[in-house]
């Protein structure tokens, strides 16, 4: 999604949290957002993120699946999604 968003706009940046290197948050500025998706099995390191974004009063886009989700309580715009599997026998 970085990569997409990267030909549309410009300082666009992407953090890998299975490895964090959180010195890529310092690129937020004022007037700039923090996107994150996080889905069960949720990572602490993307909810860390958003967490530092929102504290710096940047705002989150978070795309989670419940409001039970620790990063919902960080973003400032959640966009709820259904992930359920069904299978049918």
């Amino acid at each position: 999604m970085g990569l997409e968003l990267c030909w549309i706009r410009e300082n666009v940046f992407t953090l890998n949290v299975q490895s964090p290197e959180f010195d890529s948050l310092s690129h937020l500025k004022q007037g700039g957002c923090l996107f994150a998706i996080s889905m069960p099995r949720y990572l602490k390191a993307t909810t860390r993120a958003a967490q530092i974004a929102k504290e710096a009063g940047i705002p989150v886009i978070a795309i989670t699946d419940r409001v039970t989700s620790p990063l919902y309580q960080h973003a400032t715009v959640p966009l709820l999604v259904d992930n359920e599997i069904f299978f049918i026998f």
